[in-house]
C-alpha cells in the first residue's frame, strides 16, 4: 500500500467548515489507536489593516480502526471512514456540526456557482470563488537523513489556493506504522470538492511517509509568512470508542447545506 500523508499541508480553517457524526461505533471494548503529537510555530504576518500575531499550536492526531480525531486549540475534527463523515466539535460552544463528504461537495459547488452568478454585483464574492480553486505540485528530492531517530526523506510541496501560495519542505519517515489510507482521507472530502482538487490529490498521493519535520514559506495577500512543524511524540493507547464521538452534553448546531446545486 502506498504510504501517503498531508497532515501538515492543508489549511485547517477550511477543514473546520465541514463536519459530521457517526454514532454506530462498536462500544463493547476499547480501541487500540496511534497518537501523534506535533507543534507548529507560525510567525507574525502583517496583512492590510491587521497584524496576525505569531502563534505556537499543538495538534494531537489519533488514528484508530476506521476512525480518526484531530485535536487543535478550541476544537476537534472527528472522522468516520465507513460513513465517509466528519464531525467538528466546538469545545467552547459545546456544539458539533455534521456533514457527509457528499454534502461537503454540494456545499462547495453551491458556493462556487452562487459566487459565479453574482460576482459582477459583489467583487468580494469573486474573491471567494478564487479560494475554491487549488493546485499542488510535489517534488521528491531523494535526499535522506536521520531526524529524531527516524530515517527521513526530503520532499517539496508547492500549493496554491486562490492568490495564496505555500512552499513546504517536508521530511517524511516510513519507520512509523500507521493506516496510511486513513491518514490521507483526512483531507480528501474538502479537496475533491474544490476545482483542481482531484489533481491535487493525485500529487499528494506521491508522498511516502509520516511528517517528522516541516518548514513552510507562505505568501498571503503578497505578504510573507513562515511556519515550522515538528513531531513531538508517537504513542499507542487504548481509548473508548466514545473518544471519536461528540461528548455528552454537546448539542448539534446543524449543517447548512443546500439540497442541491442550483441549476443555471
Amino acid at each position: 500500500m502506498r504510504k501517503t500523508c498531508s497532515i501538515f499541508l492543508l489549511p485547517g480553517a477550511l477543514l473546520l467548515l465541514f463536519s459530521a457524526c457517526g454514532r454506530d461505533l462498536d462500544t463493547s471494548g476499547l480501541l487500540e489507536v496511534r497518537k501523534f503529537v506535533s507543534v507548529t510555530e507560525t510567525g507574525a504576518i502583517s496583512l492590510p489593516g491587521q497584524l496576525v500575531p505569531a502563534s505556537i499550536d499543538t495538534v494531537t492526531l489519533w488514528l484508530g480502526p476506521g476512525v480518526a480525531r484531530r485535536d487543535i486549540a478550541g476544537g476537534s475534527l472527528l472522522i468516520h471512514v465507513a460513513q465517509d463523515r466528519l464531525t467538528w466539535l466546538d469545545h467552547q460552544a459545546r456544539t458539533w456540526t455534521s456533514q457527509t463528504a457528499g454534502e461537503i461537495q454540494r456545499q462547495l459547488a453551491y458556493l462556487a456557482t452562487d459566487t459565479l452568478d453574482r460576482r459582477k454585483q459583489d467583487p468580494r464574492l469573486a474573491r471567494l470563488q478564487t479560494m475554491l480553486k487549488v493546485s499542488v505540485h510535489v517534488t521528491g528530492t531523494g535526499e535522506e537523513t536521520e531526524i529524531d531517530g527516524y530515517r527521513c526523506r526530503r520532499w517539496i510541496v508547492e500549493q496554491r489556493q486562490g492568490g495564496h501560495t505555500t512552499t513546504t519542505e517536508l521530511w517524511l519517515t516510513r519507520d512509523i506504522a500507521v493506516d496510511w489510507d486513513l491518514l490521507h482521507r483526512i483531507t480528501r472530502p474538502t479537496l475533491v470538492a474544490m476545482e483542481g482538487g482531484r489533481q491535487a490529490l493525485a500529487e499528494l498521493s506521491r508522498l511516502e511517509g509520516f511528517p517528522v519535520r516541516a518548514a513552510s514559506i507562505m505568501d498571503v495577500m503578497n505578504r510573507p509568512g513562515k511556519a515550522t512543524t515538528r513531531l513531538l511524540a508517537v504513542e499507542t493507547e487504548m481509548v473508548p470508542p466514545e473518544h471519536f464521538l461528540p461528548p455528552e452534553g454537546y448539542r448539534s448546531s446543524g449543517p447548512t447545506v443546500p439540497a442541491q446545486v442550483p441549476s443555471k
